[in-house]
C-alpha cells in the first residue's frame, strides 16, 4: 500500500484471524499536511495470541533501507479483547505505549508484530489528525 496522498481515514487491516505478522506493502505516506495520526486497534478475539503495534518514521536518506525505520511509538503487548488507540500529535502529552507528543515525520508507517504464533482476530484503522 504505497501512496503519495493518504486519506483522512482508512482501514489498514480488516478484521481477520491472524497467526503471524501481516504482510503489508511498504507504507510511504505523506503526512506533510497533517501533523498527527491516531491508530485504532480493535482486538476482538485474542485467545492466547498477542500483538504489538508500532508507528515508525524514516529519514529521507534512509527511505529505501530496511534499517532506516525508527520507532516513534509502540503499544504494549495487546493480550486482551480491547480497543487500543495510539496517538502521535504535537498537541498531546506523552504517555507510555499510547501517546507521543510530537509531529509525524513526512514519511511514516504502521507495523503489526505478532508476539507468538497463536491466532488473534483484530483490525487496524488509521485517522490523520489536523493541528
Amino acid at each position: 500500500m504505497s501512496r503519495d496522498f493518504y486519506p483522512l481515514e482508512e482501514v489498514l487491516l480488516a478484521s481477520a484471524s491472524r497467526t503471524a505478522d501481516p504482510t503489508m506493502s511498504p507504507a510511504f505516506w505523506d503526512s506533510s499536511h497533517k501533523p498527527g495520526i491516531e491508530v485504532v486497534i480493535d482486538m476482538t478475539t485474542v485467545g492466547t495470541g498477542s500483538i504489538s503495534v508500532f508507528i515508525e518514521g524514516s529519514a529521507p536518506s534512509k527511505i529505501s533501507a530496511p534499517a532506516g525505520w525508527y520507532t516513534i511509538l509502540a503499544s504494549a503487548a495487546i493480550t486482551t479483547n480491547i480497543v487500543t488507540v495510539l496517538t502521535v500529535h504535537p498537541g498531546v502529552t506523552d504517555a507510555a505505549n499510547s501517546k507521543a507528543g510530537r509531529s509525524l515525520p513526512k514519511k511514516f508507517r504502521v507495523r503489526v508484530v505478532h508476539n507468538n504464533a497463536n491466532a488473534a482476530i483484530y483490525s487496524v484503522d488509521v485517522n490523520l489528525l489536523d493541528a
